[in-house]
This record gives structure tokens, C-alpha cells and sequence, in this order.
């Protein structure tokens, strides 16, 4: 969408709308991996124990923990990426006038949005 005027050639800044998404998505990962804490192998943690009890295995706490461990740092990188997204958001101008700002023409197009993501 562009609007042209004496303010030059403003256009909606679709970069900052995929940030918001981004945004979203983390969001719906965190809700999804369960309430509490919300570690997304707890449930697979709890199976684990539950069929270790009778070994009698020394490995098992050990090797719970360890699952522990990386069910919370995914949360923790999820949380992260939310957190930067949010922030370079926040950043970002709802409108970029790309006469004025030629230079970030990228950020109120799609397909250049698209193409630069997977160039990286």
C-alpha cells in the first residue's frame, strides 16, 4: 500500500508487521509447550521415569536432569527471539517514506523481504 502526497512515497513498513509475527508465533510456541514452566519434554520426562522405576538405573537422574535442562533452554531461546523481535519492532516506523528513505525500500515490499530472509 503506498500513499503518495507532499509527505513524499509512504508505504507500510511490512518488516515491522513480520517482527510482530514473529512476535506471535513465539508466543503460541510458549502456550503450546504446556503450562508452568513450560517445558515441551516434561510430559516425555515424566513417560521416562515412569518406565526407568523399576530398572533401578543409577544413569536415570542424571539423564532426566539433563532432559530438564534442555527442555528450559529451548523455552529460554524462545523467550529470546520474542524478546528481540519485540524490540526491533518497537524500533521500527509503522510507515517508511521510501522517496525520503530509498535505502530501506526492502522493508515495504514483500519479495524483497522474502529474498533477503533467505539470503542469510
Amino acid at each position: 500500500m503506498s500513499v503518495t502526497g507532499t509527505a513524499g512515497d509512504l508505504r507500510t513498513n511490512v518488516y515491522r508487521r513480520a517482527l510482530g509475527d514473529v512476535c506471535a508465533q513465539a508466543d503460541d510456541l510458549l502456550h503450546d509447550a504446556g503450562a508452568g514452566p513450560g517445558n515441551p519434554v516434561a510430559g516425555v520426562a515424566a513417560m521416562i521415569a515412569d518406565a526407568w522405576t523399576a530398572s533401578g538405573s543409577t544413569a536415570r537422574a542424571a539423564f532426566l536432569a539433563d532432559l530438564a535442562e534442555a527442555g528450559l533452554a529451548w523455552r529460554g531461546a524462545v523467550v529470546g527471539l520474542r524478546d528481540d523481535a519485540d524490540a526491533r519492532r518497537d524500533d521500527e516506523p509503522v510507515q517508511i517514506d521510501v522517496e525520503a528513505q530509498p535505502h530501506l525500500r526492502w522493508k515495504t515490499e514483500q519479495a524483497s523481504l522474502s529474498a533477503r530472509s533467505r539470503a542469510v
